[in-house]
């Protein structure tokens, strides 16, 4: 909202009744987006998992796992292992 100098709660009620995803639903799949790009990028050749999911906004390996599933239905490391 301060990118678009416009109140949080306007951008709360843009994404309610104009957006078939919730807001912070909006910011998972964008977070899980992130992370799927630096996976086909090779981020995985020199780090690990675990370091991955900090950089793409998720406090705990756990949380991004979880979330990484049920946006992708399947599992970070089986996501990267399909790409190879």
């Amino acid at each position: 909202s301060a990118k678009l100098n416009i109140p949080q709660s306007y951008l709360y009620f843009v994404f309610k009744y104009h957006s078939p995803l919730g807001f912070f639903e909006f910011i998972k799949r964008v977070q899980i987006s992130d992370a799927q790009e630096m996976i086909r990028s090779g981020y995985l050749k020199m780090n690990t998992m675990d370091s991955l999911a900090p950089l793409v906004g998720f406090s705990s390996y756990s949380t991004f796992f979880k979330t990484f599933l049920k946006v992708t239905h399947k599992s970070p490391l089986k996501f990267k292992n399909s790409l190879d």
